[in-house]
Parts: C-alpha cells; structure tokens; sequence
C-alpha cells in the first residue's frame, strides 16, 4: 500500500513507557538535588557528566522496551509450511440476532450477535497465536455473502467481524424488490456458500462453523439444502446456538421501539431443534450457549486443533520483518555508554601558609 505500518508482537510491554516516565523523573529530580549540592564535592563527576548518564539509562530502558514489545515492520518472504485445518465461519445477519435477552448475565443490553462478534474474535486471536490455520467468513440473512475467501491473514478476518453489524448488514445479505425471498434467515444458504469455498483437496481438514439463533420465520426446513451441500462434501458444521429458548426476546426498531405483527410485539426465541439437527446430521459439534458467554477460543484449541491437520506450503506468504534485535543492539549500547568514566573535577589548589 505504500504506506509505513509497524506491528507488535507483544503490545502489552508498552505499557513499560510508564516505567520509563517514572524512571527520567526521579532522575531529573535527582540531579536537582546533586546540582544544589554541587559545592560540597570534591573530585567527583560534573554535574553534566551525571546528566548524560541518566540520559543513556533512559534510552536504554526505552530501547529494552520496544525490543521486548516485538516491533515488526516491512515484509519478508518467509518460506514455509502451513499445518492446521481450514474452518469457514457463518454468521447470522437476519433481525432476530439484534435481540438483547434480558437474562444475559452481567451483559447488560448486548444483543445476540455482538456475543457472537466478540466469541468470534476471542476465538480468532487465539488462532492466530498459535498459527498455521486458514479462515473464512460468510454472513447470511435473506442472502448468504462471501466476506472473506479462506486466508491466514486471521488479522484481516478479525477486522471484518468487527466491522459487522445487523443493523446495516453487508451489501447482498437483504433480498430486494425483484427478487424477494419468504424470508429473512436463509441458514442452508449460508452453509452452502462455506462448503463451495472450501479447498476441495483438503477433505478431511475442513469445518464450518456456525452461529445463528435458528429463528426462521418461513419454516420451509431451507436448512437441509446446507446440510445436504455438507454432508456430500464431508464437512462438519459446527453449530453455536444462541438465545434464550424459553423467554426469548422483543425485537425492536432502530428508534427502540417494539416491533409490532397484528398489534402485538415480536418475540424472538432461539430455535434449538433445527439447529441441533445441523450438528447432528453432519457430524458437527453442538454448543447450546443460550444466554451464557461463549468461549470459542478454548473450544477451538480443546477440540478442532487436536483433530489431523493439513500440510500446506506457504513459500509465498509475506511476514512482517522481526526489527526487535535493532532496539536490543540499541539499549545494549546505551547501557555501555551510560557507564562509560567520566572526566572528574580537578581538586581545588591548596592555598600557601599565610
């Protein structure tokens, strides 16, 4: 693109700058008290010697942080293998996934999908950590849309889920006027577009990833056409169910206000019955979350990891560049100069016997 961009991989030793502002201003004030003092030494260093010491410790300690926060910059081609599983993540888009169960613990007004927005990029960041896995991201309401082909750019894939939301859904999601469909939650579509963008060779290496409410208005059972795409494709869907299945919620307009059918709010319910039956019929995990927080990374590591992986080689994957031994060069150097010997004062003649 053009443009300068470092990434770190440990963020968290930045927050070491707050060390280092604690550092310089106890030595600033330091040497305040060394300077008033001045006059009652005698063959020690200037007090501008003791300024450039605290100066080089400063940098050094500035240095030695940046190194440990990992600053990458600028590309490198990093020959390779790829060895993990190819999954393809489906996200439900329709107006049910805007509902906020009021029995949600200590979640306030979250509604359904931001839950599964932030289980998602929990679950994203945990594989990118560990490395070598390929993601995909489909979105569905009355259409299914491809997002994001399968990459092991997992960062790019976590930014798009962040993007998303039910309210303004992605262009090609909503039916239009000249093609309407009886309805707004199209599951079967949704799977059917992740099981196409699958690498075929991999079979046996693949997974789809569900999470969805199953609150289908139409109830024209449009999911067996996905399992059917599936099953014929040997590849699991996993199924995370959303919702409360008993309380369930009012849906509401953008403006908050309740959604009205024959004058009477719209209750949303999570559907478990068709969803189970998605797990079920094509060999897929079956995770009921309900109303409780999902954790998908833990998930992710305890049963998909540990399943065989593919091979796939990556001689053309560009990596950002490790610059972190350039700042540990940098603050070891420091650290040499911070204690390099300094010219001392001479002693003051000693006046002749009066």
């Amino acid at each position: 693109m053009g443009c300068f961009a470092v990434q770190f991989a440990n963020p968290g030793w930045l927050a070491g700058g707050f060390a280092l502002v604690v550092f310089v201003l106890g030595c600033l004030l330091w040497q305040r008290r060394l300077c008033a003092d001045a006059k009652r030494w005698a063959g020690a260093s200037r007090p501008i010697s003791q300024a450039r010491s605290i100066g080089f410790g400063g940098a050094t300690l500035a240095l030695l942080i940046l190194a440990l926060a990992g600053p990458r910059w600028g590309k490198v081609v990093d020959p390779g293998w790829l060895r993990g599983r190819d999954l393809v993540i489906v996200l439900d888009l329709s107006a049910s996934m805007a509902a906020d169960d009021p029995k949600i613990p200590q979640r306030g007004t979250v509604t359904r999908f931001q839950v599964a927005q932030v289980a998602v990029g929990e679950m994203l960041q945990r594989m990118e950590e560990r490395g070598g896995h390929r993601v995909g991201l489909v979105a569905f309401a009355s259409r299914a849309v491809v997002l994001c082909p399968l990459t092991a750019d997992l960062a790019h894939v976590r930014q798009r889920v962040e993007q998303l939301s039910v309210e303004f859904p992605p262009d090609g999601t909503l039916f239009d006027s000249e093609q309407p469909t009886p309805s707004g939650t199209r599951i079967g579509a949704g799977i059917a577009a992740a099981v196409d963008l699958l690498d075929p060779q991999f079979r046996g290496y693949r997974d789809v990833l569900l999470l969805s409410d199953g609150d289908d208005p139409a109830r024209d059972s449009e999911e067996q056409a996905g399992i059917a795409a599936a099953r014929g494709a040997d590849v699991p869907v996993h199924v995370v169910a959303l919702g409360d299945a008993e309380a369930g919620a009012t849906l509401r307009q953008r403006d908050g206000s309740p959604r009205l059918q024959d004058g009477k709010p719209v209750v949303s319910r999570m559907k478990p019955e068709s969803l189970r039956a998605i797990a079920e019929q094509t060999g897929g995990e079956w995770l009921e979350i309900g109303i409780r927080e999902p954790q998908l990374g833990q998930w992710f590591v305890q049963t998909l990891e540990n399943r065989p992986s593919r091979t796939l080689a990556a001689e053309d994957l560009p990596q950002p560049r490790d610059q972190s031994p350039w700042f540990l060069g940098g603050a070891i150097m420091t650290a040499i100069l911070a204690q390099w010997p300094h010219r001392t004062d001479p002693k003051p003649p000693i006046a002749a016997p009066a």
